[in-house]
């Protein structure tokens, strides 16, 4: 069986393990394919269990699968796929006869983004919203069928769900430990790496991106080290050092220019960043502790007073001892 828990404070509204009718009696013609937990409680309060209800998935569906009229979130299903291939030994199992150890992964500021489960089958998500744990209801067979269909190993997804805020998660009843998972997940969760990273085992891996500048925090942090950056063209990580070396590499943008009128003109982003220096002579160098707090306080790249070299979106660092 598969065992998918859900850690909710007392005042969560949904149940906790309670299976739907019809997913007990599937359960027990054909355990092996269904996400669910049966238990002498959730069979005794089959008649009270709720139908079913697909506006979670729905939810799911309308903020990560816009772009994709199948319904599926393809964009991070392709960053995760090519992240178990690259550095994971290999694709997951697509049998149930496995010895592959599952990957532990940790994923703070989820929302409902249930989506690295199609691909990793440990996953313990948080998110301090009691709300969006509908995504990971164990009582939702309509969810549960989804991700039978669409996921891509063999083995019983393990699915926990946490309510907590990062600064809370080391609590005993949150059962998240120190330097237990694999692989640690912050995308567009605000800044995960100072209040997270302690869960990262060494050699682990931290899968990031530089929407709310928590890349650029990584960047700074001694315990860890780049390894890759996604390519959206090649849809592949690069690891190639001689472009690694052009990561978070700064300089301040020029002065704004001025019409002919006088009037100020936008500052350009995009002016020739691949150049060693701009117009007033400036190179690129590492980017500084400053540079990395006004990005965290102004978010907005065109509002920035620097721009990036080279400034992918998604990053893959990795934990090392110091």
């Amino acid at each position: 069986m598969v065992r998918v828990g859900v850690l909710l404070r007392a005042v969560h509204p949904f149940p906790l393990l309670h299976l739907p009718p019809c997913c007990c009696a599937f359960a027990k013609t054909n355990a092996s394919s269904r996400i669910a937990t049966v238990s002498t409680v959730a069979m005794a309060s089959q008649k009270n269990a709720r139908k079913p209800s697909v506006a979670a998935l729905r939810n799911y569906q309308r903020s990560y699968c816009k772009k994709h009229k199948d319904g599926m979130d393809r964009y991070h299903v392709e960053i995760f796929d090519a992240l178990q291939r690259t550095f994971f030994s290999g694709p997951p199992s697509t049998t149930t006869a496995t010895t592959r150890t599952p990957i532990k992964v940790l994923y703070p500021g989820c929302h409902r983004h249930i989506t690295p489960s199609l691909v990793f089958s440990d996953v313990t998500y948080v998110d301090c919203d009691h709300k969006v744990g509908d995504i990971f209801d164990a009582n939702n067979s309509i969810i549960q069928d989804w991700m039978i269909a669409h996921k891509q190993y063999g083995e019983h997804p393990q699915i926990r769900f946490v309510v907590s805020t990062y600064k809370e998660m080391s609590h005993p009843r949150h059962n998240i430990h120190e330097n237990s998972y694999d692989l640690l997940i912050s995308l567009s969760a605000g800044i995960v790496t100072e209040d997270c990273l302690l869960y990262l085992r060494p050699g682990g891996l931290y899968l990031v991106n530089a929407a709310h500048a928590d890349a650029y925090v990584a960047f700074l942090s001694p315990e860890l080290k780049i390894r890759a950056y996604w390519n959206d063209a090649t849809k592949t990580f690069c690891q190639d050092p001689d472009l690694l070396k052009d990561l978070f590499l700064a300089r301040s943008k020029p002065p704004p220019h001025k019409n002919n009128n006088g009037r100020k003109r936008s500052r350009e982003v995009t002016d020739d960043k691949n150049s060693e220096n701009d117009d007033s002579g400036q190179c690129f160098v590492p980017l500084t502790k400053d540079q990395v707090a006004e990005a965290v306080r102004i978010g907005t790249k065109n509002k920035r007073s620097f721009v990036l070299k080279l400034d992918p979106m998604v990053y893959v660092f990795e934990k090392v001892d110091v």
